[in-house]
């Protein structure tokens, strides 16, 4: 089933981050959707202040970390309740979305 919206979140849960990405989940209609951590997002995982402003999500809210990204920065198991699935998942996903959003710069 295709989702309403999916995002890409690449930016750490620092206080801009957070900001941004909880904000536009406040502002964002309704439906399914798609959080996808990659790179830097991957912190959202463990970081209990993203733990908190994602507490409200419901059931329509899938929160996948990059299985690959996660390897190579965790030696275990993500945490519980996050998924781990592939940059060509979160792209077949995007195909098929009404709508895709994008938090995070490309760092160099």
């Amino acid at each position: 089933m295709p989702y309403d919206e999916v995002m890409l979140i690449r930016c750490p849960p620092d206080a801009a981050g957070l900001d941004a990405v909880l904000s536009h989940l406040r502002t964002r209609p309704g439906g399914r959707l798609l959080l996808f951590f990659h790179g830097p997002g991957l912190d959202w995982a463990g970081s209990p202040a993203a733990q908190q402003g994602l507490a409200g999500l419901d059931e329509t809210a899938i929160r996948m970390l990059c299985a690959a990204g996660w390897r190579r920065r965790h030696s275990g198991a993500p945490p519980a309740g996050w998924p781990l699935g592939s940059l060509v998942q979160f792209w077949h996903a995007a195909d098929r979305s009404a709508s895709i959003a994008s938090f995070g710069a490309r760092r160099e």
